[in-house]
């Protein structure tokens, strides 16, 4: 969130207050799941389980800064109404006052954790694994044409990928199996590996860099 802030507040743009959308949900998620965890009781922890998956559809809400032209040019986006913000408070309404994203909480040795209806088990995969393979099919794409720094950029950012890939062991748990859910720590070195790169390379701003078409494709893709 510091991060994120500095960013913002220094280099204001689309491209920084997307980071910076992105990183208040992915934290108010976070510490969401640590009042899960601490929760006296599993009515509270309940409570908190689903105020976290509230968190998640606004992740995917962090407006592109650019569209790109077919000539290969940038673009300013088109004046249109951007329906995402309501689609994400829809789901958050939906996660947050029904059962059928999160009914119940289990109790682990480092406290409660939330258990995950047919419909969470559907949707937090194909959202996660929908960004996953987008931001891939991009490095991919954009990986053989880049070359010095921005190369460099690109692998930092897909070894910071990786690491955060991790997180997926948050899954485990749901299912009754009693593994520590270290996903903040894989997404804590996520960040930690992106924050070294913008720091070393900088915050891509121009055509030749991959970053707006993966974060366009994974906002677009996972809608």
């Amino acid at each position: 969130m510091t991060f994120a802030i500095v960013i913002v507040v220094t280099r204001f743009s689309r491209t920084s207050a997307a980071m910076f959308s992105l990183a208040v949900a992915a934290a108010a998620w976070q510490v969401a799941h640590v009042f899960t965890y601490l929760a006296a009781d599993s009515r509270t922890a309940l409570i908190w389980a689903r105020v976290g998956c509230a968190c998640v559809p606004f992740i995917a809400t962090a407006d592109v800064p650019v569209h790109r032209h077919d000539s290969g040019e940038l673009q300013p986006p088109q004046d249109h109404l951007d329906c995402r913000p309501l689609l994400a408070a829809a789901l958050a309404v939906l996660a947050l006052a029904t059962g059928y994203v999160i009914n119940d909480v289990r109790r682990f040795w480092w406290g409660f954790y939330p258990t995950y209806n047919i419909a969470a088990w559907v949707l937090y995969p194909l959202f996660f694994v929908s960004l996953l393979v987008a931001a891939l099919v991009d490095i991919f794409r954009a990986y053989p044409s880049s070359s010095g720094s921005e190369r460099s950029r690109i692998r930092l950012f897909t070894i910071a990928l990786g690491i955060g890939c991790m997180a997926a062991v948050d899954f485990l748990p749901a299912s009754g199996i009693a593994i520590y859910p270290f996903g903040w720590a894989a997404l804590l070195a996520s960040t930690a590996a992106a924050i070294y790169a913008i720091r070393k390379y900088g915050l891509p701003m121009t055509p030749g860099l991959p970053a707006t078409e993966i974060i366009s494709t994974m906002r677009d893709l996972c809608w």
